[in-house]
């Protein structure tokens, strides 16, 4: 279909689609995978924040893809997720039935919002052609 153009395109190479964090490591940095459930579906929002007040950053994600090519099909088995970590670069998820959150559909973004006492976040989330999700979370003591 491209014949010869196709030889002198630009072509960009992917070496991993896992979801992960990059941790410093002196030399530069280091790349950690999520959890498994961190790889259900594409993470399209993220806040990495303290959740739980332990003094370490915890990570509250959400995503999907429902747009894709038909050769492709949907990216559509997420539905939010906490992840709590450890200081060293890992994280552990925590089930939807204790953290609270659920966000299910072709999420695009999350927010956070502080309200004016600085201990009540909203997490707004926002899907592609559906509903905004408002979650409320109370901070623990010491979280940021």
């Amino acid at each position: 279909v491209y014949g010869e153009a196709l030889d002198q395109s630009l072509h960009h190479q992917a070496y991993t689609f896992q979801s992960a964090v990059l941790m410093p490591d002196g030399d530069g940095y280091t790349m950690k995978p999520l959890p498994r459930e961190a790889q259900f579906a594409p993470g399209m929002g993220l806040i990495a924040r303290d959740f739980n007040g332990d003094g370490q950053t915890d990570i509250l994600m959400a995503g999907n893809l429902h747009v894709s090519e038909v050769e492709t099909g949907r990216a559509d088995a997420g539905i939010g997720l906490l992840l709590t970590g450890n200081g060293s670069g890992t994280f552990e998820p925590v089930e939807v039935s204790k953290s609270g959150f659920f966000a299910p559909g072709d999420v695009r973004d999350i927010k956070l919002l502080n309200l004016a006492n600085n201990l009540t976040k909203l997490v707004i989330v926002a899907r592609n052609n559906g509903p905004v999700s408002i979650y409320r979370t109370t901070a623990s003591k010491g979280a940021n």
